[in-house]
């Protein structure tokens, strides 16, 4: 899925050759040796950094710029290569998501709203399996559309009808834990659950901070 694709993407940026640092105070230029990682901290002269990393831009076009307060993700960042239509842009406010997180690529577009680390809102197109969606959330639950190019799906509070007919009611449930973020799809007859799909996002600060503060020591 698009989604699980996020974290291989985001080392794009990461792999930068022989540039010297030119930065100020509040910018600084990657790499940088006076920059260094302690107990999971970005410190740069005896001190957690506050302000902005700059990826220069590679010969193979990947730029863009990530935002620290006190040495860890804090602000709005982005990465972004133009000759493949790759972007990644996202806010994180108190270790969590907040606001709009966008990813542009080759296999299609994902945006999530976010609300201090919990998901509001999904939309996603696909362009290797010809699918979309557009979901809200209430307490997990989707409410909103799935379709791709055999069926449209209305979810409401996380259920859509499949089919109805013969006896036989079929039905789909999408829901996501917030605290985790896994997406959870159940197939369901007459009432009865016959299948069950889970799938993390693995998508955090956390995650995006070991990826980055592995090439900064």
């Amino acid at each position: 899925m698009i989604i699980l694709k996020i974290r291989k993407l985001f080392f794009f940026g990461l792999i930068i050759l022989g540039l010297v640092s030119c930065g100020t105070p509040d910018e600084i230029t990657l790499p940088n040796e006076k920059l260094k990682v302690k107990d999971k901290v970005v410190i740069y002269k005896k001190t957690p950094y506050t302000g902005k990393l700059l990826i220069p831009l590679s010969p193979k076009g990947n730029t863009g710029t990530i935002s620290l307060v006190n040495g860890v993700l804090d602000g709005v960042s982005e990465l972004k290569n133009e000759k493949d239509g790759f972007l990644l842009r996202y806010n994180v406010s108190g270790k969590k998501f907040h606001g709009e997180i966008i990813y542009k690529g080759k296999e299609g577009e994902l945006t999530l709203n976010t609300n201090q680390g919990k998901i509001t809102t999904i939309k996603l197109i696909n362009l290797v399996s010809n699918s979309k969606y557009d979901f809200t959330f209430k307490d997990g639950l989707a409410s909103g559309t799935f379709e791709n190019k055999e069926r449209k799906l209305n979810f409401v509070n996380g259920t859509a009808l499949v089919s109805d007919k013969d006896g036989i009611k079929k039905e789909s449930k999408f829901s996501i834990d917030q605290n985790t973020w896994t997406i959870k799809i159940e197939d369901i007859i007459n009432g009865k659950v016959k299948s069950k799909y889970e799938e993390p996002l693995d998508f955090s600060p956390k995650t995006l901070e070991e990826t980055l503060f592995s090439v900064i020591k």
